[in-house]
């Protein structure tokens, strides 16, 4: 006499091993879209850093002082931040003034992309960085020091926008030019 059905303990291992299949596949799948999600929310957030930078930068290019707060999670490998001035109409099709020259506020990264957003300054503007315009080494906050941020080639980004605190500070000289003192929290 049989107690159990031979047959159903034959099939158990298949229909089991096929339940740990599926399991499997939707753990992957749910861990894959979770790492899209939050990559998504980390450019956004960084975007929206970015477009803070450029209007404080944009703030401080009319006159006076600035100040932003440029923390945030990376979104990828090798991650950069630079301005760069462009003289390609192509490029500078999407800014206003003139349509070609502009400055851009770039960013590069191995595995994240974010468009280059356009910032409205004069396309002779200079960043002190070393104190030779007559920027100050401190602002009398010892956190703070002087940086270079002035706009390099974006095929070899030389002056990098590290994260931080910055104040900016429009200054005025004897010469054609505006200057701005960059300064970040360190």
């Amino acid at each position: 006499m049989k107690l159990f059905n031979e047959k159903a303990q034959e099939e158990a291992p298949f229909e089991v091993l096929i339940a740990v299949i599926l399991m499997m596949f939707v753990i992957v799948t749910g861990l894959i879209v979770m790492t899209e999600v939050s990559q998504q929310k980390c450019v956004k957030v960084t975007e929206k850093k970015m477009e803070d930078l450029k209007a404080s930068i944009e703030a401080v290019s009319r006159g006076g002082a600035s100040s932003v707060d440029f923390q945030m999670d990376s979104c990828g490998k090798n991650e950069k931040f630079f301005l760069s001035r462009v003289d390609d109409p192509i490029s500078c099709s999407q800014c206003i003034g003139s349509p070609e020259k502009c400055t851009l506020l770039m960013y590069r990264s191995d595995n994240a992309r974010i468009p280059p957003k356009c910032v409205a300054i004069p396309f002779d503007l200079t960043f002190d960085g070393d104190g030779g315009y007559g920027c100050n080494k401190d602002i009398g906050n010892e956190q703070y020091e002087l940086v270079d941020i002035n706009p390099t080639s974006p095929k070899n980004p030389t002056s990098l926008i590290e994260k931080g605190h910055y104040q900016f500070y429009y200054r005025i000289t004897n010469q054609v030019f505006t200057i701005i003192c960059a300064y970040r929290k360190n």
